[in-house]
């Protein structure tokens, strides 16, 4: 039987979506390829900006969580666009900060928007594309997250000694604003979203019997989890999803930071998160392709394998400014690995979780794994305090952890036919 065909209006949807996961990427490290000018420039020590990165990544937990009921109950379309108007805006103002605190709020607010627009536009890519490309196209859609940060450091490298941070943030928070408004003209919504609103509508014959239907609506993601196949799979899921963004995140965050303690100057910093992005969106394409057509399983086992061993590597020899050259492809290896791991993730949760509930199951996936995303702004200080190769210790045990829940999901893609969507 012959697989449905990809269209080009398919296609451009997945770009819209794709255009504002860059931009999210970009603002989600922007604050990492800030903080070594931010820490001089306020001569704080790095104890005291984990909270600012710890309170932005409880934002994205909360913002992931809440996007994915958005996305369910309001729409696709809605979710997307306010989500990207939502995090430009508060890193605009993050441009203006005057004091910790002040940085804090305006983070955590973006975090909020951040961690909502990945699990919505995970959700209308996967519902808009043909089954047999389901894999590939939420994987491409997911690798925004480090072309965002290939652009953000293609910026940073040399308007930071230039404009500051200050320039950088307000750069960073402009961009999304634009794609926003490119959105409300040109994004249309999920088609499985209209079908489910049509028929919750005429399903509801009065005001009283609508509520009834909209609280059931509400609960039932978690009558769900409690069925015997997916309760454990979900669990299992959060856990893997929790220990891939603590890795992506102690590099994203905290990466600069090292570099830097280690001796290398300001631009050579960001070259070093810029080399660990490219690893990310080359890993992104190849391994998007082959979980098409092999399934996810033997893929993330591999790159969360290898990623353990790179960064055991790593511990065992520490970067220094006079072995540039080979940290960088250390670093695009390990980004390639990790990179890999995460879009995989959640190509795996759309088809661990049925339609009805997949905008939220993707979303609880991200918000409870965001988890780990939190503990890497503490664990990062932590681990920097104690040298470099007990920062890459803490990345090889996360992926260790990350390969034992992937081995333990039972509702893996199982490869490229349109029935594999699950």
């Amino acid at each position: 039987m012959t697989a449905p065909e990809w269209t080009m209006r398919q296609k451009s949807i997945l770009v819209l979506c794709a255009l504002a996961i860059v931009l999210d990427g970009f603002d989600t490290q922007v604050i990492g390829f800030a903080a070594p000018a931010l820490l001089a420039d306020w001569g704080i020590t790095k104890a005291q900006l984990a909270p600012i990165l710890g309170i932005g990544l409880f934002g994205m937990s909360l913002g992931a969580a809440a996007g994915g009921y958005v996305g369910d109950r309001l729409g696709r379309r809605f979710g997307m666009i306010g989500s990207t108007v939502l995090f430009g805006i508060a890193t605009c103002a993050m441009a203006g900060a005057h004091s910790l605190i002040e940085l804090g709020a305006y983070r955590f607010i973006a975090g909020l928007g951040l961690g909502g627009a990945l699990p919505i536009a995970a959700a209308l890519v996967a519902e808009i594309t043909p089954a047999h490309r389901k894999s590939l196209a939420v994987s491409i859609s997911i690798i925004c997250i480090p072309v965002g940060g290939i652009v953000g450091g293609l910026l940073a490298a040399p308007l930071l000694p230039l404009i500051g941070w200050k320039g950088l943030f307000a750069i960073a928070g402009s961009l999304p604003l634009i794609v926003a408004v490119a959105h409300v003209f040109a994004l249309p919504e999920s088609p499985s979203y209209l079908e489910t609103r049509a028929a919750r509508m005429a399903d509801a014959g009065d005001a009283k019997r609508t509520d009834r239907h909209q609280s059931w609506q509400h609960e039932r993601f978690f009558h769900a989890l409690k069925s015997d196949d997916l309760l454990s799979d979900t669990f299992v899921l959060w856990a893997a999803f929790g220990a891939s963004l603590m890795s992506g995140y102690l590099y994203f965050n905290w990466l600069p930071v090292l570099l830097a303690d280690a001796g290398f100057q300001l631009s050579a910093t960001s070259q070093g998160l810029l080399a660990y992005n490219i690893g990310c969106v080359v890993s992104g394409i190849v391994v998007g392709a082959i979980a098409s057509r092999v399934g996810t399983r033997t893929p993330l086992l591999l790159l969360s394998g290898f990623a353990a061993a790179g960064a055991i590597a790593l511990m065992l020899v520490p970067p220094t400014p006079d072995r540039s050259a080979l940290l960088m492809i250390a670093l695009a290896v390990q980004g390639f690995c990790l990179g890999g791991v995460q879009p995989l993730l959640y190509a795996l949760a759309v088809h661990v979780f049925p339609p009805h509930i997949r905008t939220t199951g993707i979303g609880s996936a991200a918000g409870v794994g965001r988890i780990g995303a939190i503990l890497s702004s503490a664990l990062g200080a932590a681990t920097l305090a104690w040298g470099a190769s007990s920062f890459f210790l803490a990345i090889a045990i996360a992926q260790i952890g990350c390969a034992l829940c992937i081995l333990a999901i039972r509702r893996h893609d199982r490869g490229s036919t349109p029935q594999a969507a699950g």
